[in-house]
């Protein structure tokens, strides 16, 4: 079989970012949102519990042998990164004007009033950098991995600007969308480069929203306020291609994570790549993402419109459900995959992050462990252990 050469630099076993959290972090995090906020002490407090958090999710991926992240433990939510580089109101962001795009659950019945809709806050007044970085909520991954001798892939996770410009609604800024995604791209960029450069293996975009412009009703949502859903996915794939070129130019690998959303096992929708294919030819990602619902299979057909060295990572691993898969299932689907795309360009990982949202799934911290671990079981057993290792 001929290595890939993105295989070859961050392996075929892979995860998406966040990790399940302790129920003493979660509780901390949710307080400022019940109107009972920290004190200083508290929140220093916290801060050190979270400090840990990091470390002990970099020791379990080292041990486990995926890319060493921190686990999202210092994010309430994967947008939690826009709120630092980017205004809040009234000169950014305002919650009143929200749009929301409701959770459902695998089963169809009803999500609990805690996680009722991803909410997006509406963008009002002009979109303004903070000047800010999250550079320093990061950079202890490396300095942990570091310290204990780690020697595989590090990754560090950014939202893509798609997930802000959902918030767009024309006649409450005096901004175009165009310079919505100017300004927000000029920023992302700027980010990704700088953590590419502080030294991450594998700098990731995460954009839950793109398959989302295919559902009919957000997009007859989207078409009634005078916005275009095709227009949306396309600026969306230019900014997305700004950030992954800017993360290659650094010697890093560019990855884009696309998912259907993910907190306490619900998500946003079920749509599948046959609503972004025009832009899978054009991608400039090292590595891509894509999720693998259990009751409804992929068409696999699709990767082959992949740039050819393009890794094609599929997430076939639920992040939701505690049930182990049987491995054998797992490895046919990848078979599956193989007969539209080269073996060696391809990767296995759970479907999405265990804790995109503060809140988590319905997973223990040694069920998460168990489906780490299967990744790596299956990647080894499909291609191998890679050299650090």
């Amino acid at each position: 079989m001929v290595s890939n050469p993105v295989a070859s630099r961050i392996g075929h076993a892979q995860h998406v970012g966040s990790l399940v959290r302790p129920e003493d972090v979660v509780r901390d995090f949710m307080r400022p949102l019940s109107a009972q906020p920290l004190t200083p002490a508290e929140q220093a407090d916290l801060q050190d519990r979270v400090a840990r958090l990091v470390r002990a999710n970099v020791k379990l991926l080292g041990r486990t042998g995926l890319p060493l992240t921190s686990g999202e433990a210092p994010w309430l939510l994967y947008l939690s990164a826009l709120g630092v580089l980017f205004q809040t109101d009234p000169s950014g962001f305002a919650p009143g004007n929200a749009r929301t795009l409701p959770w459902h659950r695998l089963d169809g019945q009803p999500t609990t009033p805690v996680v009722d809709a991803l909410v997006i806050p509406g963008l009002v007044g002009s979109l303004k950098p903070t000047g800010e970085s999250i550079l320093p909520i990061e950079k202890p991954v490396l300095t942990v991995a570091d310290e204990l001798g780690l020697r595989g892939p590090t990754m560090v996770s950014i939202p893509s600007v798609l997930n802000l410009a959902m918030g767009y609604r024309p006649g409450l800024t005096s901004q175009t969308l165009e310079e919505v995604f100017a300004i927000a791209t000029w920023v992302m960029v700027d980010t990704a480069a700088q953590l590419a450069h502080l030294g991450f293996t594998i700098v990731k975009v995460d954009d839950p929203i793109a398959l989302q412009l295919g559902d009919p009703k957000v997009r007859a949502e989207l078409i009634f306020e005078g916005l275009d859903p095709d227009e949306l996915l396309e600026r969306g794939a230019l900014s997305d291609n700004r950030i992954l070129q800017t993360i290659k130019a650094e010697g890093a690998v560019a990855a884009l994570h696309l998912c259907n959303g993910n907190a306490l096992g619900y998500q946003i929708g079920d749509t599948g790549l046959e609503n972004i294919s025009n832009i899978l030819p054009g991608t400039q990602a090292d590595a891509f993402f894509v999720e693998a619902l259990p009751y409804l299979e992929p068409n696999w057909e699709l990767l082959g419109l992949l740039p050819r060295d393009t890794l094609a990572v599929l997430g076939l691993i639920s992040s939701k459900d505690p049930q182990l898969e049987d491995p054998k299932e797992v490895i046919a689907r990848i078979t599956a995959a193989a007969r539209h795309r080269d073996l060696a360009s391809l990767a296995v990982s759970p479907q999405c992050g265990f804790a995109s949202h503060v809140l988590g799934n319905n997973l223990t911290a040694d069920e998460q462990a168990a489906k780490l671990g299967l990744v790596v079981k299956i990647a080894d057993e499909v291609w191998g252990k890679p050299s650090w290792r």
